[in-house]
């Protein structure tokens, strides 16, 4: 079962807005596709109702994968006040379980209730092939999280994350400083580690 534009409101809560399957998620899939690779291993930080998860999942399923989820569902620092007040209202990670259990995903994606810091110690360097980043999009935050994150990628691997360009001038500071080749494509940038 593949995810599509009739699907949309299956990942909205409250109010908050509509999440578009548009460019930037064809991108994020076709991302995961070049990084994939027989039994995968790959992170998204921010999960939410699991959308992207979903997206990444379907590609990470095909090669008998992993897709590790890591969301506090606390909100965050950036203002997105509307994400912390939906978690007060509706049980979010329910919603994000029921999702994966429709698409058929259970088997592929993890959640994992917890800080991206907390998550990052359970795994080893250059064990992952993919890690998209969505959380907190503070400079402090997306710099912290390329920090924590870029050791765990292996060779070859791809590390990429959202809102590059969208009214976002934090993410592309915290980009641009500390992973200055990377590509924007649609709003998410990526780059693929080359080194040793």
């Amino acid at each position: 079962m593949t995810v599509s534009f009739d699907d949309q409101d299956r990942f909205i809560v409250g109010d908050i807005s509509k999440q578009i399957l548009d460019h930037q998620y064809i991108v994020l899939r076709e991302l995961a596709v070049m990084a994939a690779s027989p039994n995968m291993q790959a992170v998204e930080i921010g999960s939410w109702t699991g959308l992207s998860a979903v997206l990444i999942g379907e590609v990470i399923q095909r090669v008998n994968g992993n897709l590790y989820s890591i969301d506090w569902y606390k909100g965050s620092t950036d203002g997105a006040a509307h994400l912390k007040a939906a978690t007060e209202v509706f049980d979010v990670p329910s919603i994000f379980r029921q999702n994966i259990e429709h698409f058929k995903l259970e088997n592929t994606v993890q959640l994992w209730i917890k800080t991206s810091e907390e998550a990052a110690k359970e795994f080893k360097d250059r064990s992952l092939n993919f890690i998209f980043i969505d959380g907190d999009h503070t400079y402090e935050a997306v710099k912290k999280d390329i920090n924590l994150w870029y050791p765990k990628l292996m060779k070859n691997g791809i590390i990429c994350g959202h809102d590059y360009k969208h009214n976002n001038s934090a993410v592309c500071l915290a980009v641009d400083e500390l992973l200055p080749g990377a590509s924007n494509l649609e709003d998410i940038w990526w780059i693929r580690r080359m080194d040793d």
